[in-house]
């Protein structure tokens, strides 16, 4: 009555018989290692979880058990004071899974941790829950209770009936379910005997003999191995299988199914041992006709009975599957064993630890929408898709779609790239040719960067696509790489607006650019057809081990130009007035493919047909639009007056090559003398 009392730590070890001895726990390299109180030190989750309930239960008060004190007028046993021992602030399962960082990380197979262990569920709480989400009111779950009859995860994927459902578990598990005056009953293989039955307790056939029939299976028709399909929980709940084999016999039959439960390798080899044991137990079946004095048992009880053979007295115990009534009450049966052959999987140790458990972060991804590469390019209005992260996960998934429809995985980018950034500003510098005055720095995230001979650039090595600040990428090219810091470079000797990218380099790149190596075998191609050239679409990215709901991967809304489709901007654009004062207007064609033939006396054309237009500019408006089929174009001197009022000692003109499938390609803007 003095003031109230906490329990600063309520629970056992999840161990054998914890709740004997609570305090005590198991550790081998500790000198007060001890097991509680007659337990065979195997590990039981279900006794932690029992004792927990029942300490609650008991201490709650409308239990009845919590006296109110007159003298500060609350209950003696402060309920939001009591604490359950332990959980553990590091984080799960990367503890207890990553032994090579916690030394004490195997003690928590059998000790007080509750981390990893609250929330699971017991069987019996499971199938009811099931039954209660379909309107099953009547049911009677009291026989599943049994040593380890707990659950760690069970997932429903799709709709389905209850029955399928509930029907894994039942084979997994090994129990039964049975309709009896209107309740359904779920009843474990391994139950006490409801009744101890002789001989004469049995009702007579019509013949005057014991009508009690046995039917026993051959053994080839029995599995020799039965294997379980689970989700593993220690290894982020991918598929896995366990196994259960005899030993010796004729069979040679494996039973294969697959249960949606969580579990880990030594309880699942454990269930499926179960599971072929309670084969073989249940290869005899038969039927029995029982008096009316043994109305009180039901379908899913266990009787033990005792009947005279011809070598002696035989024990039988069974379970009655099926009860017809009638004068007498026929009931069919199949075999079980003892008790203690149906105690759930139970293992002392742990079994399939990981070292290291991989931990991916999020994904840097780059959408690149580049020209061509290599002419090659059989989609080349696609994207190209590079990937950096660090540890690799050996893949980057690319989903596209949206909340409503959901999202499709397009592509896995499999091999990282070589990315980085500016930590120097790069300005703009003299396209095709040696810029010398330019020495950016390069910060990699991951990988190197080597120098090459001038002729090997020439040739197409050390190409970098560094981004702009409007999202566009210009390709350059370098011959020396200094490594001036740990993963820091200065390149010099460098090659600008390379492969039509001249209109994509900005005047100043700001340090923090992002700057990605063209490694062919790194980059991947995003599946885009013509038709969605130019739409929006949203795209989900991040660790291909994940999915695209995981909270890694990042969103992002984009459309694409297709520009490996953009005809290149033509260059040398000359001027020149006629005799009737009209201008002629001159330029040279640059191609998109093939552009390397030096031997040829022009390069191919790349487009179906070959078609320009000439914008005449007045600072940023359109005077007029000329066309041509050739590369020329004549300025006629009326049109001229017409646009300007008189003759211009200057033009500034933007010349186009047109594509029938992109339209307008890179614009040349010049200013000519006329």
């Amino acid at each position: 009555m003095g003031k109230p009392i906490w329990f600063t730590e309520i629970g056992c070890p999840a161990i054998d018989r914890g709740s004997n001895q609570p305090n005590v726990f198991f550790d081998p390299k500790s000198s007060e290692s001890a097991v509680p109180h007659f337990s065979d030190g195997y590990r039981d989750d279900l006794i932690q979880r029992r004792t927990l309930e029942a300490i609650i239960d008991y201490w709650a008060p409308a239990a009845g058990n919590n006296p109110t004190s007159s003298v500060y007028g609350a209950p003696m046993i402060d309920t939001a004071r009591v604490f359950a021992w332990a959980w553990d602030a590091r984080p799960f399962p990367d503890f207890p899974l990553r032994e090579d960082i916690w030394s004490d990380a195997p003690n928590h197979e059998r000790g007080h941790w509750l981390t990893g262990r609250l929330g699971q569920v017991t069987l019996a709480a499971l199938v009811r829950q099931l039954c209660e989400d379909a309107g099953l009111a009547q049911i009677d779950v009291e026989g599943l209770y049994g040593p380890n009859a707990v659950v760690r995860g069970y997932v429903v994927d799709r709709i389905m009936a209850t029955r399928a459902m509930i029907e894994p578990l039942m084979q997994a598990y090994r129990f039964d379910a049975y309709e009896s005056g209107g309740v359904l009953r779920f009843v474990l293989g391994g139950r006490s005997a409801s009744a101890l039955l002789a001989q004469d307790d049995l009702a007579l056939a019509g013949d005057g003999d014991i009508a009690f029939e046995v039917t026993r299976s051959q053994e080839t028709e029995l599995p020799r191995a039965v294997k379980i399909t689970y989700l593993d929980e220690r290894s982020e709940y991918r598929a896995a299988t366990a196994e259960g084999r005899r030993l010796t016999g004729a069979s040679a039959g494996v039973l294969d199914f697959t249960v949606p439960a969580v579990l880990d390798q030594a309880y699942a080899r454990g269930l499926a041992e179960l599971a072929l044991h309670d084969l073989w137990l249940a290869r005899e079946t038969g039927s029995a006709e029982l008096p009316p004095s043994l109305l009180y048992l039901d379908p899913g009880d266990v009787v033990e009975l005792t009947m005279a053979g011809p070598t002696g007295t035989q024990n039988h115990r069974l379970q009655l599957s099926e009860i017809d009534s009638g004068l007498t009450r026929k009931a069919r049966f199949k075999s079980r064993g003892d008790p203690e052959v149906y105690t759930a999987p139970r293992y002392a140790g742990r079994e399939g630890r990981i070292g290291e458990v991989p931990v991916f972060g999020p994904s840097t991804v780059a959408f690149l929408d580049l020209p061509l590469l290599t002419g090659t390019e059989t989609d080349p209005q696609s994207p190209r898709i590079a990937a950096h992260q660090l540890p690799w996960p050996g893949s980057v998934a690319i989903y596209r779609g949206d909340a409503t429809a959901g999202f499709s995985r397009i592509v896995d980018v499999t091999s990282p790239a070589v990315m980085g950034e500016l930590t120097s500003d790069l300005a703009a510098g003299p396209p095709w040719r040696w810029d010398r005055a330019n020495r950016p720095t390069v910060l990699l995230y991951s990988g190197e960067l080597s120098s090459a001979a001038e002729t090997a650039v020439l040739g197409g090595a050390n190409a970098l696509a560094v981004e702009g600040a409007g999202g566009q990428w210009e390709i350059l090219q370098f011959m020396t790489a200094d490594l001036i810091g740990p993963g820091e470079y200065r390149l010099s000797g460098l090659l600008r607006g390379q492969r039509g990218s001249e209109g994509e380099m900005a005047a100043l790149a700001l340090a923090g650019a992002r700057v990605v190596r063209l490694d062919p075998q790194a980059l991947r191609t995003l599946p885009l057809s013509l038709e969605q050239r130019l739409r929006e679409f949203t795209y989900r990215y991040g660790p291909g081990p994940h999915a695209y709901d995981h909270f890694t991967f990042a969103e992002t809304t984009r459309a694409f130009e297709g520009r490996a489709l953009r005809p290149y901007a033509p260059v040398h654009v000359r001027a020149a007035r006629d005799g009737g004062g009209g201008i002629q207007l001159t330029w040279t064609r640059r191609t998109r493919i093939g552009g390397d033939i030096w031997d040829n006396a022009d390069v191919p054309l790349s487009e179906e047909v070959e078609r320009y237009e000439v914008d005449v500019m007045d600072g940023a408006a359109v005077k007029r639009t000329l066309g041509s089929t050739t590369t020329s174009a004549a300025y006629a001197a009326a049109d001229e007056i017409a646009d300007f009022g008189s003759p211009q000692t200057n033009l500034t003109l933007q010349v186009f090559q047109l594509s029938a499938v992109y339209g307008r390609g890179s614009p040349k803007e010049v200013t000519v003398n006329v």
